[in-house]
């Protein structure tokens, strides 16, 4: 899963739900996994939306979520995108995240939506999209910002491509806000 040591040890049972936000978030994505065969089908993804706060748990939600997949014997990458941005700069390959069944995309908007960043993120999530892949997302903001945050110039004129990004993702996905 390539999955850092850090998060490998983010499951349900350790996960704490002190808000009723937070309950609400851990019994979608408990479920979640319940019926991820029924996702693994239909392409149903995943997003978990901080709107604007951070040290809530999306992060360990949605490990939580691909350690009982992994533990069931579901094949999962997990990676921030920073990481994922820095990797596939420095060897050109996008295949591993378009082939694997399920991909974990964390922290998704954090990384600087330059024309190059967006052209890639938007050819791996469409070719998820196309070919019916779950993508899990956690991102800090909602929906909203992540569009805003793909705004690239293009013949001098500004672009928001991040609409085009967004709609793939929201297409067939469960969505968990996770504030407080």
């Amino acid at each position: 899963a390539e999955m850092s040591k850090r998060f490998q040890t983010r499951t349900f049972e350790n996960f704490v739900c002190e808000t009723p936000t937070q309950k609400a978030a851990f019994e979608k994505a408990k479920k979640y996994v319940e019926d991820f065969e029924d996702h693994l089908q239909t392409g149903t993804g995943l997003i978990i939306a901080g709107h604007g706060d951070v040290g809530t748990g999306k992060t360990h939600l949605a490990c939580a979520i691909a350690n009982d997949l992994l533990e069931k014997g579901y094949p999962i990458k997990v990676i921030n995108i920073t990481r994922m941005i820095a990797s596939i700069k420095e060897d050109f390959k996008i295949k591993p995240y378009i082939d694997v069944p399920a991909l974990l995309i964390d922290d998704l908007g954090k990384e600087t939506g330059t024309q190059w960043v967006t052209e890639t993120l938007y050819t791996i999530i469409n070719e998820r999209y196309e070919a019916m892949k779950p993508t899990l997302i956690t991102t800090e903001d909602g929906i909203e910002e992540l569009k805003n945050n793909y705004k690239v110039t293009v013949n001098g004129k500004e672009k928001n491509r991040g609409r085009a990004i967004t709609s793939r993702l929201i297409q067939d996905f469960i969505y968990i806000p996770l504030t407080g």
